[in-house]
């Protein structure tokens, strides 16, 4: 009988978490892109204990191995992979995605160009991104705001012409004002200033903005100008003169895939079923998340070699809704304002964890039932 062989690629906390689940599951793992001990320090935040909890219940090898101390888990993570026997590392760059071979790719925020070109041509260039547009955020004091779900903010059409002959100083490559601006000042209408009916009544430039937690973000304002300068743009609109800037928008230079569009919801590519994605590359940011999404891949890949379904995490738990999250639509341009104590109230502690601690046990049966029927066979 031929051994379960799988490809990964990317050595961080998704790709060492899928690698150590794998090999104990019996499956030879091929990890490519070497396993470093030199990780970034772990950063958990406060509620993070919860998602912790429940990784550990649901069975995460890496998840396991934190105890007290977060920044030893970069070593630990490293000793495992090297020690296990059913993990063979492979310290070569790879450029080239096999499409017969099944493979998870856990690369992070800045996977080489050549390869991110290879997962372009797989899962299509309208599905992959190589920037994050980080939004402002502003104080909630801001004058003569409209409510409708979001909030608008009307803003003259002389203000938006010295916008535009502000920003046309500027240069950028990315989808973002400065590009918009040099293309005229329609488009930068269409993209930012964008028209927005209200009881009937049309208002035709607003600003859109977000509130969460007493705390105003400006939605759709892509830049790459220094804070300063955002300053001096913000001074040519009224309304936003003497507000607080909480926080100034920015692109953030990386890589990665659109889950929303590209995976479905068992982190499987919509193109190619061979291939499964984890880790930052899908915007897991939290390292906890991370760690995550490697053991969800891991599990259903498993499930998938060996002609089952993939699996679907339970209901009512944190890392189901930590799933879905990545999920939402246009998750890409809302996970840098997700919060995780939005969420972590609606679970219920006790009950998450016994769920979890089943679905656990019912996965290692079903595996454990597979091997032994095909050690039964005659080949």
């Amino acid at each position: 009988m031929k051994r379960d062989v799988v490809n990964i690629i990317g050595g961080g906390y998704a790709g060492g978490e899928a690698a150590l689940t794998l090999a104990n599951f019996g499956v030879e793992v091929h990890l490519f892109d070497c396993p470093r001990n030199d990780y970034p320090p772990l950063y958990v935040e406060e509620n993070y204990d919860r998602l912790l909890e429940e990784l550990k219940a649901l069975g995460c090898l890496t998840a396991d191995l934190i105890n007290c101390n977060f920044l030893n888990l970069k070593s630990k993570i490293f000793e495992k992979l090297i020690e296990n026997p059913n993990i063979m590392i492979f310290e070569n760059e790879i450029n080239e995605i096999s499409l017969s071979e099944p493979t998870i790719i856990a690369t992070g925020a800045h996977t080489s160009e050549k390869f991110f070109e290879q997962i372009e041509s797989v899962i299509g260039k309208m599905r992959t991104h190589r920037h994050l547009p980080i939004f402002p955020q502003f104080s909630n004091n801001i004058k003569d705001l409209v409510y409708k779900d979001f909030y608008y903010l009307p803003v003259e059409n002389t203000v938006i012409s010295n916008i535009s002959d502000f920003l046309k100083k500027f240069h950028s490559d990315n989808d973002c004002l400065e590009n918009w601006a040099e293309n005229g000042k329609e488009l930068l209408k269409a993209k930012l200033f964008k028209p927005v009916c209200i009881n009937g009544q049309i208002l035709e430039h607003c600003l859109k903005f977000k509130l969460e937690n007493d705390v105003l973000t400006l939605l759709n304002f892509h830049t790459e100008i220094s804070g300063d300068d955002q300053v001096k743009l913000f001074n040519l609109i009224p309304q936003l003169k003497d507000v607080d800037i909480v926080r100034f928008g920015a692109i953030e230079k990386s890589t990665f895939v659109d889950p929303y569009i590209a995976l479905n919801s068992s982190l499987q590519s919509n193109n190619n079923q061979n291939l499964f994605f984890a880790g930052e590359i899908i915007l897991a940011k939290n390292e906890l998340e991370a760690i995550l999404t490697g053991h969800f891949a891991a599990l259903n890949i498993l499930n998938y070699i060996q002609g089952r379904k993939l699996v679907v995490l339970p209901q009512n738990t944190l890392v189901r809704k930590c799933i879905d999250k990545f999920f939402s639509f246009h998750s890409f341009k809302n996970d840098v304002n997700f919060k995780f104590y939005d969420i972590i109230n609606s679970v219920n502690r006790e009950k998450s964890i016994d769920l979890l601690k089943n679905f656990k046990e019912d996965f290692n049966a079903r595996i454990s039932r597979h091997y032994n029927l095909c050690s039964k066979k005659r080949w």
